[in-house]
């Protein structure tokens, strides 16, 4: 399997290996995270979560430094020229575009229901259960933000 995954890779460039790094590593990170709060609803507090993020930060700091060395040992890190500012502004308006979306929605949520809440039996969001909802926002506009710039180094920026 490892050596599959080093023949896809040939064809990549530094910037696209590192790209596809910090997608894997935030998309498996906090996807563990995320299943294991919907698997397992015992520890809802906040306390709880920040010992979680304390977790989180660690593994992909970890994770980033181990497989970045790898790639490394392979390829050399260039400067960063015109196409690569292009690509990051463009994936940068996505993910920020999703981000927008999220906060956006969250927001109407908690301001709706909370209306709701006021006046019949609707539950109101939690702190907890908005500050994850936040997270989630912020956790699928960077997996876009990393997609997308892999879809424009591997397809053009006019795709």
């Amino acid at each position: 399997m490892i050596s599959a995954v080093l023949r896809l890779l040939k064809g990549f460039s530094y910037k696209e290996k590192s790209i596809l790094i910090s997608l894997m590593a935030v998309a498996g990170v906090y996807g563990a995270y995320f299943i294991d709060l919907l698997s397992d609803p015992s520890e809802h507090t906040l306390s709880a979560m920040l010992a979680s993020m304390i977790g989180i930060v660690v593994m992909l700091v970890v994770v980033h430094i181990v497989f970045h060395i790898v790639i490394s040992l392979d390829d050399v890190s260039e400067a960063d020229d015109e196409r690569d500012k292009a690509v990051n502004r463009k994936a940068s308006v996505s993910g920020y575009n999703i981000l927008f979306i999220a906060v956006l929605t969250i927001t109407g949520r908690v301001v709706v229901v909370g209306a709701w809440g006021e006046s019949a039996e609707v539950a109101v969001p939690t702190l907890f259960e908005i500050a994850n909802l936040l997270l989630a926002g912020l956790v699928v506009s960077e997996v876009i933000y990393y997609a997308a710039q892999l879809y424009f180094y591997r397809r053009g920026l006019n795709g």
